[in-house]
């Protein structure tokens, strides 16, 4: 298989479909990993884990460094040398060179630990005041003649009346006090509306960039993580600021600003959308812009993801009731998805308003400020029962929305005591399957790489009530309950659409009946009921209701479909988001020569225009329609024929008080509690001596990976269902080696009341009880294959 040299991301994608690069999808469409680095970090350690990420299929990585002062109370990191000191640059480009050597892509992350924007407490040593601000309050009591002096406050109030000089009480009288006080839960969190804070921030990051020299080339993106204000956030002077944008005094209105009672009155209402506007739009000024300036200025993209994206509600604490104006700051924007927010059956929560098609987020802003390319950080927290069947659901599920740049956690450095075990999944060769999942990666690689063709086809807007977000509860209800049923129903109706909000429709202009934002054009926009979207914005968007037609036609209501447009043709992604095997008819609404694009083996065959797709779940199907020639690539595929099972070998995943490790086992220790991997040898007969043809090998292990060695070089891998191993032009005859694995949730479970208890909750418990629900649904017995054949 021929290699593309390309590591380094275009934020405008790819102009047109090349069945090259279909076929050996170049490094920068592949999942980038997060490395953990959390221990002592040595060059000679660094090789070796690049040596075996590479080995394993892994083409993408950026480093996360963990610093010993991240989270002391919370989670334990051993990281040496320091955080940004001399001898840690020094390690950093020196892994980078290493990595770009081994044809890796590049990215930067901007922060020890998260969230983004205190370089892990060193903003703070040049700028002592650097802590994040916010507006608090506290009820003091007044005797009768007791005087109360209006000093050091912001505000005062008794009731809801403000205080304007100081008081001498008649009465015992309850005031009010507002000011400001710091918030430090740890060294990360500080003032991103502050201007000096934000600039310390970046010279830091970008000061250490510079040394990577000319490995730079090569860098994709600057990633930042959940950077976020603490509401309700404060910064010198703001009142000040906000009186000269807004005409008012904002301090006449804190008590409802700061949430101490509802908005009584229209005025109070204003004054908290005119605040919190305020704050997102000094947020994106101080922060964003500043970033994506200095981004360019080094030739790299901007990008990363907010907070609590998936939900209207928990965005307004973290600064952003609306997150569109900060996403189009982006180059990349992103959204994560860590705690299985998206996961196969999974129910939404309608209680805390949880938005089931959230990835449209990033790639709506993307859309709406001309880029291409959307990114998803995504498994942190599902734990190692994480199966590549979910894998593939949890990553389709994002593409059909728009999201086609991948960010997987995680790579642990550390394997001592819970180093590999705080954030699960974690991959690291130590545990089963590490080595099973490349030709998973490549075919990750071909949908990401199919989904950056052209330009995504999205004609229709569906406008974010974050007004109702503001307004609280009562407004917002009904408003989230109509978003959702029309998003919805806009999906299961096969037409894709973007988020909209009134920032992007006051900016539009009318272009052919259509409203163009950036590189996005609406035929139609539709307002949720009860919104309380501005009268301006309705009016405006009144005027774009043109018809949609959906993409595709079918019965089935659990398909759905996205479309690109390029030179080349038009490109439709068909998705099967239930969790049951789907065959059924779809008819795409085309013409000219249709091509299917298989992303298992990178084949590309003509097919009739009316489809039957066979689909399991979470899988999809790829289609091109063209009026062009596309070279087809489609190769005789042999099934070998095998013969019994021999065992060769296992080895078994183990977590001890020391940390993990792995050991050569016996065939007696595969029971229950086994987690590992076991190496059979056998011989193959491919009774067709074709030149060019593939060896087919068809597993049915659910829940299982697969390798294939011959020669001591592995020639195919299996992972998600249907467990297909393709070898590439195999010998007539020969013998190989077939490896299967299990996962490491087997050990967890067995060692959680053991092992785990005798560690301090620092090593380990940061995320733990969230990760091991999810794998106790996961243990299963690694079947016996000899078994499977003989039957």
């Amino acid at each position: 298989m021929p290699e593309c040299k390309s590591k380094k991301m275009s934020r405008n994608g790819f102009a047109e479909f090349d069945p090259v690069l279909f076929e050996a999808p170049p490094a920068s469409t592949f999942p980038v990993y997060a490395w953990i680095w959390n221990a002592t970090i040595s060059k000679s350690g660094i090789v070796t884990q690049l040596d075996e990420f590479s080995l394993a299929g892994i083409k993408g990585i950026y480093v996360l460094a963990e610093p010993k002062n991240f989270r002391p109370q919370k989670q334990r990191t051993m990281l040496e040398p320091d955080y940004f000191s001399d001898e840690y640059v020094e390690l950093l480009a020196f892994a980078y060179r290493y990595a770009h050597e081994k044809g890796m892509a590049l990215w930067l992350y901007d922060e020890g630990g998260w969230p983004s924007g205190g370089a892990c407490g060193l903003v703070k040593k040049i700028y002592p005041d650097a802590s994040a601000k916010v507006i608090a309050s506290r009820d003091i009591t007044l005797r009768t003649g007791d005087t109360y002096l209006l000093t050091s406050m912001i505000a005062a109030f008794i009731g809801s009346e403000r205080l304007r000089g100081d008081l001498l009480a008649e009465r015992e009288t309850i005031i009010t006090e507002y000011f400001v006080e710091p918030y430090e839960p740890n060294d990360n969190f500080v003032n991103l509306i502050d201007e000096k804070v934000v600039d310390t921030f970046l010279e830091l990051d970008f000061s250490v960039y510079k040394q990577l020299g000319d490995i730079m080339d090569d860098v994709s993106l600057s990633f930042t993580d959940e950077p976020r204000l603490i509401m309700p956030a404060w910064k010198n002077d703001m009142d000040r600021l906000f009186g000269e944008r807004f005409g008012y005094d904002m301090l006449d209105y804190l008590p409802v600003i700061v949430g101490n009672r509802p908005c009584e009155t229209p005025e109070e209402s204003k004054a908290v959308a005119d605040y919190n506007d305020f704050c997102r739009d000094e947020f994106k000024r101080v922060f964003f812009d500043r970033y994506a300036k200095k981004c360019a200025e080094f030739g790299i993209y901007f990008s990363g993801h907010l907070d609590q994206d998936n939900t209207l509600l928990n965005g307004i604490r973290c600064g952003h009731a609306d997150p569109l104006p900060l996403l189009r700051a982006m180059d990349i924007p992103g959204v994560d998805t860590i705690w299985r927010q998206i996961f196969p059956g999974l129910k939404f929560d309608r209680l805390h308003y949880e938005i089931d098609f959230f990835p449209r987020f990033a790639s709506s802003a993307a859309n709406q400020s001309g880029g291409q390319l959307a990114l998803s950080e995504s498994f942190s927290v599902y734990g190692d029962g994480l199966t590549p069947n979910q894998m593939r659901y949890v990553m389709n599920y994002q593409l059909v929305r728009g999201i086609n740049v991948f960010n997987f956690m995680s790579l642990p450095y550390g394997k001592e005591r819970g180093l590999a075990l705080c954030m699960r999944p974690a991959l690291c060769p130590e545990k089963p399957g590490f080595r099973n999942m490349r030709d998973f990666y490549c075919a990750c690689a071909r949908a990401s790489y199919l989904m950056r063709i052209g330009k995504r086809v999205c004609e229709t807007a569906l406008y974010l009530p974050s007004e109702a977000v503001i307004a609280g509860e009562s407004a917002l209800k009904p408003a989230y309950e109509s978003f959702i049923s029309i998003g919805r129903q806009l999906e299961s109706e096969c037409i894709d659409f973007d988020l909209i909000d009134a920032e992007a429709i006051r900016s539009g202009v009318e272009e052919n009946g259509c409203l163009r934002v950036g590189g996005a054009l609406y035929r139609s926009i539709i307002i949720p009921e009860h919104s309380l979207a501005p009268v301006d914005v309705i009016e405006k968007a009144a005027h774009f209701s043109g018809e949609v037609k959906p993409f595709a036609m079918s019965k089935n209501k659990n398909l759905r479909v996205a479309k690109r447009q390029s030179d080349s043709g038009r490109l439709y992604m068909i998705f099967n988001e239930s969790t049951e095997f789907v065959c059924d008819d779809i008819t795409i609404n085309d013409s000219g020569q249709c091509y299917l694009l298989d992303i298992q083996n990178g084949f590309i065959k003509k097919t009739a225009s009316d489809l039957r797709v066979n689909l399991e779940s979470g899988e999809a199907a790829f289609v091109l329609f063209t009026d062009r020639n596309i070279r087809t690539v489609e190769r005789k595929v042999v099934k070998l024929k095998l013969s019994s099972l021999i065992f060769v070998s296992a080895r078994r995943f183990e977590i001890t008080y020391d940390g993990i490790s792995s050991r050569a086992a016996d065939e007696s220790e595969i029971d229950h509690d086994f987690s590992g991997e076991v190496s059979y040898r056998l011989e193959y007969e491919s009774q067709d001596s074709t030149v060019g043809k593939v060896g087919l090998i068809e597993l049915d292990i659910p829940g299982c990976t697969a390798r294939v060695t011959i020669d001591d070089s592995v020639v195919a891998t299996a992972a998600e269902t249907p467990q297909r191993l393709y070898i590439d032009n195999p010998s007539e005859r020969g013998e190989l080696i077939l490896t299967i694995a299990n996962n490491s949730v087997n050990e967890i479970a067995a060692k959680e009341a053991t092992v785990f208890r005798k560690w301090d909750d620092v090593d380990y418990a940061l995320y733990h009880k969230k990760a091991i629900v999810f794998e106790k649904e996961s243990v299963f017995t690694l079947p016996d294959m000899k078994e499977i054949y003989e039957k």
